[in-house]
């Protein structure tokens, strides 16, 4: 389950409580929510003199200690039995939602655009389906070679694709959109020419979208409060409170290194190549 913390600024007291307080302070609560069908822990604790007892927010977190979302600027210190969240699934899946609806709102000539896939066995065979009709090829890296061998012939065989299957990563340098939502292989070196959906590597040559941004659709704005990062409290619904219908975000801005655009804007960028 979630466990969600918020910490509680210290109201002004008299003296003498304050005293009181620093010996006997508050103890942790913990408050089992339900946001329409998805259930989490909010834990909330008063702050006593920039302390917060780590000890006691990792006992009433119980088995959510080791995955609890915090606010921004909160990072619980070594040997506190807790750990920040940070997300790894619901940034990959954005990406790539991005990448393919901006691939298709472009409606380029096929003819025009060499695409890379760059990604594990469960993720070519969720994006190639969406992908097959936009090319004039497609090549997939993966090192998952014996995975992917028999899907991407039944594949080319049935719609015809041109597709390649190699666990090189070299293999990318010469296409002009590729998508890796894990992030780009080691000695892909890419051009300057590529339109590239990878986190993690900033040193690849091209237009480089590192991420995705979403809203909070409405059933879950109850929940949310701004000392939140907004990406890590969306990915924190789904990846740990099983909130699946979140994948279904139409994503809202794609982020590059050097500022943020549109997807219909990425998509006359990917018109152009």
């Amino acid at each position: 389950m979630l466990a969600v913390f918020e910490r509680i600024e210290s109201p002004k007291r008299s003296w003498l409580k304050n005293k009181f307080l620093d010996i006997f302070a508050p103890s942790p609560e913990g408050v089992l929510e339900l946001i329409e069908d998805v259930p989490y822990i909010r834990i909330s604790c008063e702050e006593r003199r920039g302390k917060l007892p780590w000890n006691r927010i990792s006992e009433i977190s119980l088995d959510c200690a080791r995955r609890v979302l915090m606010p921004k600027d909160i990072f619980p210190p070594e040997g506190s039995g807790l750990k920040r969240f940070t997300p790894s699934e619901f940034p990959k899946i954005t990406l790539e939602k991005l990448a393919v609806t901006a691939l298709l709102q472009a409606e380029a000539e096929p003819s025009t655009i060499k695409l890379a896939i760059c990604a594990n066995a469960a993720d070519v065979k969720r994006l190639l389906p969406l992908v097959l009709n936009c090319a004039s090829e497609i090549r997939i890296i993966s090192k998952d070679i014996e995975a992917l061998e028999l899907f991407t012939e039944d594949t080319a065989e049935l719609s015809g694709a041109a597709i390649m299957l190699t666990d090189d990563p070299k293999a990318v340098d010469s296409c002009n959109l590729i998508i890796a939502p894990s992030g780009l292989p080691e000695g892909a070196k890419g051009n300057n020419k590529a339109i590239v959906f990878a986190s993690g590597r900033r040193d690849f040559e091209g237009i480089q979208i590192l991420s995705a941004e979403v809203e909070i659709p409405e059933w879950l704005r109850p929940a949310y409060k701004p000392i939140y990062d907004r990406g890590e409290f969306l990915a924190a619904f789904y990846e740990i409170a099983n909130a699946r219908r979140l994948a279904d975000l139409a994503p809202t801005q794609a982020i590059g290194r050097s500022g943020s655009i549109t997807p219909e804007q990425l998509a006359q960028v990917i018109k152009s190549i």
